[in-house]
């Protein structure tokens, strides 16, 4: 853009710098994102690795709080890469014991889910505990490290 102004009968032309400067910027912002949009959308080709190994692992996941129970543990096996899920460990023997001796049985609520039995159990900061599992199918046993429940800051 040029701006034209009359001083005493003479014309000055000048470009309008500052709103050149911002239309400039407008433009480089958007050329930018529809870079990056292009980039983006145009580089997704699926990727499927060929796995050859495949080991049959327990997979245990579950957690324990202060918090009121019951508490829950998942037990299944690990899965090929085909598979959409592994399958669940039924009939095993799952204990929670802590520090002192206590022992907190689960009983199998759903396939491969094992719940606390009593209500009321729940864990106690500065204590230790322990999962314990035994397997039905091939009667492995399977324990943690005693781990201490600590205070959330």
């Amino acid at each position: 853009m040029v701006v034209i102004s009359i001083n005493g009968g003479k014309k000055t032309v000048r470009p309008d710098s500052n709103r050149d400067i911002c239309n400039m910027r407008k433009l480089l912002k958007y050329s930018v994102l529809f870079i990056i949009l292009i980039i983006c959308g145009t580089c997704s080709e699926p990727y499927t690795p060929e796995i050859s190994k495949y080991e049959d692992i327990l997979v245990i996941d579950g957690i324990i709080t202060n918090e009121p129970g019951p508490y829950e543990v998942r037990i299944s096996r690990s899965f090929k890469y085909s598979d959409s899920e592994g399958q669940p460990e039924h009939h095993a023997t799952v204990l929670i014991k802590d520090d002192q001796g206590n022992i907190a049985s689960m009983e199998e609520t759903s396939p491969g889910i094992y719940s606390t039995i009593d209500p009321d159990f729940r864990g106690i900061i500065g204590r230790q505990y322990q999962l314990y599992v035994n397997t039905y199918a091939d009667q492995q046993v399977y324990e943690s490290e005693f781990v201490e429940l600590k205070k959330v800051p």
